[in-house]
């Protein structure tokens, strides 16, 4: 079997790094402070289309903890998906989505394991462990060493499906919890089904 290689899509990073100075004044340049030079230039350099390791992504990801705390990060990722997917990557997969399925929240929600890959390699499987009116349960399934090493990545995680959630007009909650051993994470979604 071939060695997994965990990586975010270089666009995906780049447009999250400039939401966050619509998050916060001035974020951007606290967060790339403190990702080591060989790694921002990667970051920075890297064809749109290409992949980040998470060998380098990490550091954003870390950053934006360190600076923030785990809410308010998990906020500002919540935040950057609604940004996220007005980007030429995922508009046309998820406005396309959201217009056939906009009714139905599970359907909608149940599109996050297909455009999973076009934003992340390798991190986790997700898949829909459990749909029925008012519920959907996305597990995140095999996470790779280094996700378990860098495990700042489940809040962003967190942050992506509260933003789906929001695209999805879902008006209910979202619990989100990750195994102890940091191989796996849920993803819940609850709401009230109309009468």
């Amino acid at each position: 079997m071939p060695e997994r290689a965990p990586a975010v899509r270089a666009s995906a990073v780049r447009d999250t790094l400039a939401f966050l100075d619509k998050f916060e004044p001035g974020a951007r340049e606290r967060v790339l402070a403190r990702v080591p030079a060989a790694s921002r230039d990667l970051i920075e350099n890297t064809a749109r289309s290409y992949w980040v390791p998470i060998e380098h992504d990490h550091y954003t990801v870390d950053a934006m903890v360190a600076m923030w705390g785990v809410e308010r990060s998990i906020q500002c990722w919540r935040g950057a998906m609604a940004n996220l997917v007005e980007r030429p990557l995922l508009k046309s997969f998820v406005s396309g989505m959201v217009g056939l399925f906009g009714s139905d929240p599970r359907r909608v929600l149940g599109l996050l394991p297909r455009g999973w890959p076009l934003v992340y390699r390798d991190m986790t499987l997700p898949r829909v462990a459990e749909s029925r009116p008012g519920r959907l349960v996305i597990a995140f399934e095999d996470a790779p060493e280094l996700l378990r090493v860098h495990s700042n990545y489940f809040h962003s995680f967190h942050g992506a499906c509260l933003g789906i959630a929001d695209i999805a007009r879902l008006d209910g909650q979202v619990d989100f919890a990750v195994t102890r051993q940091r191989t796996a994470a849920t993803a819940t979604f609850s709401w009230a089904e109309p009468q």
